[in-house]
């Protein structure tokens, strides 16, 4: 039996947990005092990454000067890493003309679209995973669309794990090349179908799709899709139940589709924020917020006019709440 603890042990433990207390406090009086009120632990996911190498996923934009933008979620709770007007250092030319496979082995972009013509919506998932991490010129980016596009449609309400992973891995491809005016489109990719069951999977991976692009690339109009929204608005009111909330992968989909339709500047955005806020479950309003503090901070870089629009929402959220 361990020794019992003498009065002044347990007074210096007591004032050990009131200073923690105190110094928590602080912390979160000084971070609302920045104008948006996350709490404690947006503070710890501030933390750089440490050093390493990592498996991450992520979107890239390649600009017209040669330099790409990234946007990255690092594993292993290191956050979300920003990446801006980086050198192209994989790629035999900077230009984006000539993207052939750097790596003995590897498929070429010609073989992998070839590939994805012949076999369509029946190509193995194992090249469509290939397919995500290759790069293709402007000129080539079409036919991959069309093909990936065919694939996930045929795909999207697969039970075979093998197939859905391929899904995820069109989908994230898909949305990554699409241009971003056509965002609508993928609404079609979440209509309920009649006797099956959309993958939780591809719910997910839209939505998350959709943050990260807008996250990168802010909106510029209001609710300019109305379509998409009104799908993830649906998700947001089925997946934050909470009574199926820690369900499988429910918590994840509920919490992107409240970010995707904030990262949209939809109409939908304000109703769907207090949703999180109101949850009886407190650490989901949590996260949602704190993500959404990161969200506000990228865009105070990339847009006023987007960042002016989150502060406003985020006043009239904490307000009403």
């Amino acid at each position: 039996m361990p020794e019992a603890l003498g009065s002044e042990a347990i007074g210096d433990i007591a004032r050990s947990e009131l200073f923690e207390k105190l110094l928590d406090g602080i912390v979160k009086r000084g971070i609302k005092q920045r104008g948006f009120g996350p709490t404690y632990r947006s503070l710890k996911k501030g933390k750089l990454p440490k050093p390493g190498i990592y498996d991450v996923n992520g979107i890239l934009e390649y600009k017209e000067s040669g330099q790409i933008d990234a946007s990255l979620d690092l594993e292993n709770e290191q956050g979300v890493l920003v990446i801006q007007n980086a050198a192209c250092t994989n790629l035999r030319e900077a230009n984006g003309e000539s993207l052939d496979a750097t790596r003995h082995g590897e498929p070429t972009a010609e073989e992998l679209i070839a590939e994805m013509q012949e076999k369509g919506s029946e190509t193995p998932a194992q090249i469509i995973c290939q397919v995500e991490v290759c790069a293709f010129n402007k000129g080539q980016r079409e036919v991959v669309l069309t093909c990936l596009w065919e694939f996930i449609l045929h795909n999207r309400t697969s039970k075979d794990r093998n197939i859905i992973t391929g899904v995820g891995a069109a989908v994230r491809k898909y949305v990554a090349l699409m241009p971003m005016d056509q965002m609508d489109k993928l609404a079609t990719l979440l209509v309920p179908l009649p006797r099956t069951v959309v993958s939780p999977e591809l719910e997910l991976e839209i939505a998350k799709m959709v943050y990260r692009n807008f996250e990168v690339k802010p909106p510029e109009q209001i609710n300019a899709h109305p379509e998409l929204a009104q799908q993830l608005w649906e998700m947001v009111q089925i997946y934050s139940n909470p009574r199926i909330l820690l369900r499988d992968k429910n918590a994840s989909i509920a919490s992107l589709s409240i970010e995707a339709l904030v990262a949209l500047q939809s109409d939908r955005a304000e109703a769907a924020w207090k949703i999180a806020k109101a949850s009886p479950l407190k650490w989901f309003g949590e996260i949602v917020s704190d993500d959404l503090f990161e969200l506000a901070s990228r865009w105070a870089v990339r847009s006023s006019q987007a960042a002016a629009w989150l502060a406003d929402l985020r006043d009239r959220v904490e307000k009403q709440v």
